[in-house]
């Protein structure tokens, strides 16, 4: 988390606002919805960091792009965001409810 505040506050001092609107939106919208998926699994804090990064480069730009052809744009980036933080909360719920369920046997 530092190191998002200390890249925010440098591209605010290099670029204005509008540099620290984009660090900050490409850190909602490419880590953290991974970031929540990968925190169900057994990883350390630096391995869900960079599998996140590296799965929000991949993932969400390729389903913003194909729901892009359906709907705008823009509507295609939030319903885009909406699916993976669900799938990070389905998994949690999953897995919570898979914990439960053995320890009731």
């Amino acid at each position: 988390m530092a190191i998002v505040l200390v890249s925010a506050i440098a591209a605010l001092l290099l670029f204005g606002i509008v540099g620290a609107r984009l660090v900050l939106g490409a850190f909602v919208f490419f880590f953290i919805p991974f970031y929540l998926i990968l925190d169900n699994f057994e990883l350390t804090q630096q391995e869900k960091a960079i599998f996140s990064i590296f799965l929000g480069i991949t993932f969400l730009p390729s389903l913003v792009f194909w729901l892009g052809f359906i709907v705008p744009f823009r509507a295609s980036l939030i319903i885009s965001f909406v699916i993976f933080v669900g799938i990070g909360f389905l998994i949690k719920k999953f897995k919570r409810s898979g914990k439960n369920n053995s320890l009731s046997q």
